[in-house]
């Protein structure tokens, strides 16, 4: 299992209640009242936003799920690209389509329903990085990876 403390954010949320990258883990639920149930952005409404995992090793991700906040708010990911940090070298690419363009995925349209979205061909990543490119009322969102032994 991957510690908490290999989830990184561009940054969270820190008003009446907090957010931390940790709650973001799919099916997660806040710890306490002071705590929102899902990573949540501050009120920053642009596409530099983002949460990432570090894997520790090389592994093969083929599937991101995604989940909306937790609670009464209607607030969730629409849609959102998938970055990778291979072995070598150090920095990030996009997942790419069968075209050979950015996948653009499409992420959740309710607070129901867990989203499976699988990736045209398998990466082979030590950091995955997802980046909300739309969303529902604020960039709030839960989520996790599914890996095969390609």
């Amino acid at each position: 299992m991957i510690p908490d403390e290999s989830l990184s954010a561009s940054s969270n949320y820190k008003g009446r209640r907090k957010s931390t990258p940790a709650g973001g883990r799919l099916n997660k639920l806040p710890p306490d009242d002071n705590t929102i149930g899902a990573r949540q952005q501050p009120r920053v409404f642009n596409t530099n936003q983002w949460i990432q995992v570090d894997l520790g090793n090389p592994t093969y991700v083929t599937w991101v799920l995604t989940q909306e906040r937790t609670g009464g708010n209607a607030q969730w990911v629409t849609k959102y690209k998938v970055q990778f940090e291979p072995h070598s070298p150090a920095c990030l690419f996009d997942v790419k389509d069968q075209l050979g363009q950015t996948q653009i995925f499409n992420g959740n349209t309710d607070r129901n329903n867990i989203v499976e979205r699988h990736f045209f061909t398998p990466v082979l990543a030590v950091k995955i990085r997802i980046v909300p490119v739309e969303w529902n009322d604020v960039i709030a969102l839960r989520f996790e990876l599914l890996t095969c032994g390609c």
